[in-house]
């Protein structure tokens, strides 16, 4: 909520300064030690979707910054040859693609992890809606 929030702020301000501080602190309260990030400070635990998000927002908060995709990465399922991701609440497809987006966006990703993700995107080809044929065919789009 906190990237659609302060995203949707930044997209509106057009040449006005807006604080983030408010958003700046939320991200600093939710950072794990092993720089992944939990949904809420009610939360136990970090998740793939939340780290991803928390690192778009570090990304837009900090524009320049070095933002490291590692700390979400390791975050993956790797079976067999796909590496996929997975949030409370969200199907592994949306959640990859977020990851993917997300770590393209960032530095740290490498071709065999992009390779991985590629292979559990082409073994998802058996969609159910209309949101997963978007994350698939965006997903797919940023791998090639």
């Amino acid at each position: 909520d906190a990237y659609m929030a302060a995203s949707a702020a930044k997209g509106l301000s057009g040449e006005k300064k807006v604080n983030f501080d408010g958003a700046k602190a939320l991200l600093s309260s939710l950072r794990q030690s092993d720089g992944t990030y939990k949904a809420s400070k009610d939360t136990s635990r970090a998740d793939a979707a939340s780290t991803a998000f928390a690192l778009k927002l570090t990304a837009l908060l900090e524009p320049g910054s070095q933002v490291s995709a590692t700390p979400l990465l390791k975050m993956g399922k790797a079976v067999g040859g796909d590496l996929y991701f997975t949030a409370p609440g969200r199907n592994r497809l949306l959640t990859t693609s977020l990851v993917l987006e997300t770590s393209l966006a960032s530095t740290g990703i490498t071709a065999a992890q992009v390779s991985s993700i590629a292979s559990f995107l082409l073994s998802s080809k058996h969609v159910r809606d209309v949101e997963d044929i978007y994350h698939l065919m965006l997903s797919l789009n940023l791998c090639a």
